[in-house]
């Protein structure tokens, strides 16, 4: 059995297409830098791991670890107990 629909001769159908965009992934670089710049004393790294949300911690401990290579971050040490590592936006 085959259903068929009828075809209306003189149909009129709209020109205009609707453009769905995606959203643009955010990368793991963009948010760490989004994070630091509200935070200027610095972060340790399971507090930006936290706030960025990055789902994967070695993908953002990889990604730090270029941006301190290439100058963007700077390492300190925690001026109160002096164990933790403060990952800052360096200032060139």
């Amino acid at each position: 059995m085959v259903i068929s629909k009828p075809i209306r001769r003189n149909k009129k159908t709209s020109k205009s297409v609707v453009l769905i965009e995606r959203s643009r992934k955010v990368s793991t670089h963009d948010r760490i830098i989004n994070v630091l710049k509200e935070n200027e004393n610095g972060l340790p790294l399971s507090e930006i791991h936290f706030r960025t949300q990055v789902a994967s911690m070695g993908n953002l401990h990889h990604t730090i670890k270029f941006m301190v290579r290439a100058g963007e971050l700077k390492i300190e040490s925690c001026p109160h107990c002096s164990s933790t590592n403060l990952y800052k936006i360096s200032t060139r």
